[in-house]
């Protein structure tokens, strides 16, 4: 069975560029705010994290077409143009992708960007949840026009190309007040987060003034109609300020993350894989433009229980070193720090002192597809629908449809260590053990290098504390 993993990092099919020649990237006028003149890397964007926090995700059954069954022809991977190449996107790269993507929270689907309704219209856009929003906006350019290394050129020409494809990626990211974007060529795929500039508190009165008054939807149900026609007849007499454009807003250099075509190694990003987690992120894990942002593993508290910031999962307790942050969590406590789009009235954030240690109650039901990420620890916790909980241990021996024993293939065990759960196999010849390390290495062993604890056996390694819950 193949797994929805594995067919994130089939390899990418090698187009044929050699007709392509270089030329100008389009000038967009609107964009007269986003206009970025340099970027940083977004460091937490790394194949270990994105296949921690969405371990049981990525383990759930592929439902698409075989690696094999997008037959090509020469033809089809020749590239002489932008139409060419967004055509090759669209029948050879997009359909795995959107398979994986398909029936889990969310539903998210990639495809043209003019299924979105807007005055500015991208190559790419990302749905999901049902709705005709961009959650992620995309653009495709050509290799030969626009490359990560122009911004480090010493040619004003490469540097101003640079400038011309990222100040419209950033428009289009502001415009549909999306954090997350990208930008793919045939050559790289670049992924991107935008974060709001915090400012002084005169900023916005060097703002240009509006004609109209805006309410939220909730503010505007609970006054009453005397007082709504009184505040619209003066709005139009007296001018107001609402600070609510993103493409007026004033940014931080994007962060981004460059994943090159055909990589394809194992415990590398692949292009599938992190156009899929963008999408899982940005649909699950909440996509609005912030100042700051709290960690990708991290969880927030909502009501009686916690829910991943990223992925979204949801459950009772948290492990001993899961990281809890709020929105904006390098502002915290500042006055005006956050933009108002995250529903501070629903989310109680708790300290990292203040934490609870404990155990994930969140079980994965049927194939897994609606899975969840947890750090659990010490005592296994299951919670079966309609039933009160047990214990695994009062429960041993019960047939039980969802195990606690389905986790990620990461865990946390300190603040700078990773807990890799392994498969201790023998060679079949020489009948000796060995394992792959975090790295995808096979590493000689024997059972008196490894630890007894609860529940199985642990290696200490110089990065890593290796899991295995048997011997063969």
């Amino acid at each position: 069975m193949v797994v929805i993993r594995e067919a994130l990092t089939w390899p990418t099919p090698v187009l044929d560029t050699h007709e392509l020649l270089p030329g100008p990237n389009t000038t967009l006028e609107d964009a007269t705010t986003c206009t970025p003149d340099t970027w940083t890397p977004w460091a937490e964007f790394t194949y270990l994290n994105l296949t921690n926090i969405f371990a049981q995700h990525l383990r759930a059954p592929y439902l698409g077409p075989g690696r094999d069954d997008f037959n090509a022809l020469p033809l089809d991977l020749r590239i002489c143009n932008e139409q060419t190449l967004q055509a090759a996107f669209v029948r050879f790269l997009m359909p795995t992708v959107n398979c994986c993507l398909y029936g889990l929270a969310g539903n998210c689907h990639y495809g043209a960007g003019s299924r979105c309704r807007d005055s500015s219209i991208p190559d790419w856009s990302c749905v999901a949840h049902d709705q005709y929003i961009n959650y992620v906006p995309g653009d495709t350019k050509l290799s030969t026009k626009f490359y990560p290394d122009m911004i480090s050129s010493r040619i004003d020409h490469d540097r101003n190309e640079w400038a011309k494809v990222m100040t419209q990626i950033t428009y289009y990211m502001a415009r549909f007040r999306s954090r997350y974007g990208f930008i793919i060529t045939d050559a790289h795929l670049v992924v991107l987060r935008l974060t709001r500039l915090r400012t002084g508190a005169g900023f916005a009165s060097n703002r240009s003034h509006r004609s109209e008054t805006y309410y939220s939807t909730k503010y505007a149900a609970d006054i009453d109609s005397s007082f709504a026609n009184t505040t619209a007849s003066f709005a139009n007499t007296t001018a107001s300020y609402v600070d609510d454009d993103p493409t007026e807003w004033d940014m931080e250099p994007p962060e981004y993350a460059i994943i090159p075509w055909n990589e394809h190694r194992p415990g590398k990003l692949t292009v599938k894989l992190a156009l899929w987690s963008l999408a899982m992120m940005a649909a699950n894990g909440g996509c609005h433009i912030d100042y700051s942002y709290p960690a990708l593993d991290s969880w927030h508290q909502k009501g009686s229980k916690y829910v991943h910031n990223i992925s979204g999962a949801t459950k009772k307790r948290l492990g001993k070193y899961d990281r809890v942050e709020g929105p904006d969590p390098v502002g915290a406590g500042l006055e005006g720090s956050s933009d108002g789009q995250v529903d501070e009235d629903d989310v109680a954030y708790v300290s990292q002192a203040g934490t609870p240690v404990g155990e994930s109650d969140y079980v994965v039901s049927g194939d897994g597809r609606q899975g969840y990420h947890g750090n659990d620890e010490e005592e296994e916790q299951v919670e079966v629908e309609g039933e009160e909980e047990h214990t695994v241990e009062e429960m041993e021996g019960a047939e039980v449809a969802d195990s606690a024993d389905d986790r990620d293939e990461t865990e946390t065990v300190t603040p700078t260590q990773k807990r890799v759960v392994v498969v201790i196999k023998k060679y079949r010849i020489s009948r000796k053990l060995y394992y792959m390390d975090a790295r995808g290495r096979q590493v000689d062993t024997n059972k008196s290098e490894w630890t007894k604890v609860h529940k199985g056996y642990e290696l200490q390694g110089r990065r890593h504390t290796y899991f295995t819950k048997s011997f063969p």
